[in-house]
């Protein structure tokens, strides 16, 4: 049987916990959450929390570092990672699935090892290695990051020919890894993935997963 432990609130927030993430250091839980809807354009919430007492203190809040426009959702999706040095990586995930002109962008931050303090590492989007029929809207959507890959679903992108044919909201995924592995790190995409059906409607990379370990994505 389940039973409420902790119960974490900042303010009068409608939309906190759209998104949320945990890392374990030992004893401390960190809890990140996303507030998409407070602030300028959304704020990222970090709990500290030692799983021994119980004691927890709020660590840190996150703003969205790009400025990208009125149109994003800092924190609308989330994942986190310890990497071989002890670092904490948060993936943020700065997008908004409710418009279709919208790239969105994931925003790295770190927390040293033995540190408090979070510091914006990278603004991560396609780039201009993505081929230009393909628009990569929705870009953020959901992420997932495990020992300096990083894995980004645009479920909202679409493709198009020189010929006219189009395939709407078909989807596609990227793979961007860190150089070094651990530690502080410059990203780079390493490769993109496509629909398989090449259907548009597919929304491919809604949802997305990903194991360094074994090599393996895994695409919803």
């Amino acid at each position: 049987e389940w039973s409420l432990i902790h119960e974490l609130t900042v303010g009068s927030s409608s939309r906190l916990g759209m998104s949320v993430a945990v890392a374990i250091l030992g004893d401390l839980a960190l809890v990140a959450a996303g507030d998409p809807s407070a602030g300028v354009h959304g704020l990222v919430h970090v709990w500290r929390i030692n799983l021994k007492t119980g004691n927890r203190t709020l660590e840190g809040t996150l703003q969205d570092p790009s400025m990208m426009g009125e149109d994003v959702q800092f924190g609308y999706s989330l994942d986190m990672d310890v990497d071989a040095s002890g670092s904490v990586v948060l993936a943020i995930g700065n997008t908004d699935w409710t418009s279709d002109e919208l790239t969105g962008s994931v925003e790295l931050f770190r927390r040293d090892n033995g540190s408090s303090t979070w510091s914006h590492e990278e603004t991560v989007q396609p780039g201009i290695q993505f081929p230009d029929n393909w628009s990569s809207y929705a870009f953020g959507h959901d992420i997932a990051i495990d020992n300096g890959m990083l894995f980004v679903g645009a479920p909202q992108a679409s493709w198009y020919s020189n010929y006219g044919y189009s395939s709407q909201l078909a989807g596609d995924a990227f793979i961007f890894k860190a150089t070094p592995s651990s530690g502080p790190a410059s990203w780079t995409l390493e490769s993109f993935l496509n629909t398989p059906t090449g259907r548009g409607g597919d929304i491919f990379g809604y949802s997305v997963g990903i194991s360094s370990e074994y090599q393996q994505v895994y695409i919803g």
